[in-house]
């Protein structure tokens, strides 16, 4: 018997095919293999495919026992949103908080409405980088989220106010760790990175460190987008890496 892994692609329908491996028989069989990049799509199956070689008068016949699965280990992918799907009011691979996000010309359009988030990723997902390009249309508030342990539970970074930038924490309210002058206007994209290293963060825009910050309270967590207040935005060209994180 062979068992071959498989990935299936959520855009194309399709099941891509891995190394095929022949189990050892008799005994646990320790089998690996890395989750292939999908070029922006997401992946709604992992698995094994389960085979016999053998010719038709002659097949293999046993048993096969499955001790455990785990998915583990960093990860590094991007999200297109041309390859993206609504799904229960929702866009994938991300769950919202209020508010309006639709599938726009391959980007993920967002009216705000107040206190806005959305997240997706691992919940217990470590030290993580997630870069995004983000064209604010109106408003003053519009963020990247890190450490996300829930609506009321994360960090936000990014656009706040007029000219500014700040690192707030979200914790069943909001609080401004720190704050400082980056002159945007609206209408212009713009490409923010968030990176979390254990309790240090750096918030970077079109290349540039704008401000970094020291912060304890949340060590891991998913990832988003968020607004503080009313407001319209875009965003594109998603880029996730993370390590660190526990097993699923």
């Amino acid at each position: 018997m062979t068992l071959t892994p498989y990935v299936r692609n959520t855009y194309t329908q399709e099941d891509q095919i891995l190394q095929a491996v022949t189990p050892v028989g008799g005994e646990w069989n320790d089998i690996q293999f890395v989750i292939p990049d999908t070029e922006g799509a997401m992946i709604d199956e992992i698995g094994w495919i389960l085979e016999s070689p053998s010719p038709l008068l002659n097949r293999a016949i046993g048993s096969l026992f499955i001790g455990q699965v785990r998915v583990t280990g960093s990860a590094e992918y991007k999200i297109d949103f041309a390859k993206q799907a609504k799904e229960f009011a929702s866009i994938t691979p991300f769950s919202h908080h209020r508010g309006k996000w639709e599938l726009r010309d391959g980007a993920l359009h967002c009216t705000a409405e107040g206190d806005t988030s959305s997240y997706s990723g691992n919940y217990y997902a470590g030290d993580t980088v997630v870069e995004a390009t983000i064209k604010p249309i109106s408003g003053t508030s519009h963020c990247l989220i890190t450490r996300a342990q829930g609506v009321m539970r994360h960090y936000l970074a990014g656009f706040d106010g007029p000219n500014s930038v700040s690192f707030i924490k979200q914790d069943f309210g909001t609080k401004r760790l720190i704050t400082a002058r980056y002159d945007w206007e609206l209408g212009e994209e713009y490409r923010l990175k968030l990176v979390s290293e254990k309790d240090r963060f750096i918030l970077y825009i079109n290349g540039d460190n704008v401000l970094e910050c020291k912060e304890t309270a949340y060590a891991h967590g998913m990832f988003g987008f968020g607004c503080l207040e009313d407001g319209e935005n875009e965003i594109k060209d998603v880029h996730v890496r993370t390590s660190g994180q526990k097993s699923v």
